[in-house]
């Protein structure tokens, strides 16, 4: 398990490089389905989001 989703569990969100936070409140779902998403999206939110930041700074 990487350290992103460890610290999601910990605290309930990811943030992004510009610290915008994402909430994932089923980060600690007992059910499976859900926590799977939950873990998938703490890992990708700082690096699609991070993207997202530098587009936004480049636009202006």
């Amino acid at each position: 398990m990487s350290d992103i989703v460890k610290d999601a569990k910990a605290l309930g969100f990811v943030e992004t490089l510009l610290h915008r936070r994402r909430y994932i409140p089923d980060i600690t779902s007992r059910n499976f389905n859900l926590r799977g998403f939950a873990e998938r999206t703490a890992m990708n939110t700082p690096i699609q989001g991070s993207a997202a930041d530098i587009i936004k700074l480049g636009n202006g």
